[in-house]
């Protein structure tokens, strides 16, 4: 349905998505106007796969600011104690599962959620969510180190995974946090 990344570049995380409603189970395709990228807070964030989720994250979830040592702890706990609430208010609360994947910057740092609430952090400075993320991936290993500006190396990574993957699709949307 989408292709969501996030790049860290000094003390800032740039997040990215393309604007595609699709499946590739299905051949219908749209652009939306909704973001699949967005600050809440002292966060940004990607999601994939179901507006549903991204609406609680954006417009329902009480995020606690987050503390200035043991973040990953903090992610693990505390955020993530903060999106099951907001998912089972919601009556969302099967988990992430089929329901998409996350992708959270905060702090300076990068956090991928996966469909259990686990989190992680890869050992790139760079990450990837969707159906076009082994692409994006694949421009950003190549680009990794090429002195380009994260903004510029995230487009080429979208572009990509636009070309090459029928489920993404422009306007792309930025976010710095």
């Amino acid at each position: 349905m989408t292709c969501g990344l996030g790049i860290v570049e000094a003390e800032t995380v740039l997040l990215a998505a393309d604007s595609a409603a699709a499946s590739l189970k299905n051949p219908e395709i749209y652009n939306l106007k909704t973001a699949k990228v967005f600050k809440v807070g002292s966060y940004g964030m990607v999601y994939t796969t179901s507006y549903r989720l991204g609406q609680i994250l954006r417009y329902e979830t009480e995020f606690p600011e987050p503390p200035e040592h043991d973040l990953e702890r903090f992610m693990a706990t505390a955020f993530i104690d903060s999106i099951r609430r907001s998912l089972a208010a919601a009556e969302f609360d099967r988990g992430l599962g089929e329901h998409g994947s996350i992708l959270v910057g905060v702090s300076g740092q990068l956090f991928a959620i996966g469909n259990e609430l686990q989190v992680g952090s890869e050992d790139t400075p760079y990450a990837a969510v969707g159906d076009g993320r082994y692409v994006a991936y694949g421009a950003l290993y190549a680009l990794d180190g090429s002195g380009k500006p994260a903004r510029e190396r995230a487009e080429i990574a979208l572009r990509a995974a636009q070309r090459f993957c029928p489920v993404v699709r422009e306007p792309f949307v930025f976010v710095e946090v």
